[in-house]
């Protein structure tokens, strides 16, 4: 279950861009660091980042996406 909070569509808008570069930037980032990482350490690296982003996803999107439909990205759960 997602929290729940109402918003309007401008702010959350610039909520889901936020999200979406977030998710980028740590993917480059993980892309970096399994360069420069040990594989064991990667792995933490990565558990942790997919940690952030769930809970980002669940507690924050998946609201926003209930409530503006139209700005949820295709492909997206």
């Amino acid at each position: 279950m997602f929290l729940k909070f109402t918003i309007d569509l401008e702010l959350s808008e610039s909520i889901n861009s936020a999200f979406l570069s977030l998710d980028r930037d740590l993917n480059e980032f993980l892309r970096v660091a399994e360069t420069q990482v040990s594989s064991e350490e990667f792995t933490d690296l990565r558990r942790s980042v997919g940690d952030v982003l769930g809970i980002l996803y669940q507690d924050v999107m998946l609201n926003i996406y209930e409530q503006h439909k139209e700005i949820k990205p295709e492909g997206m759960p």
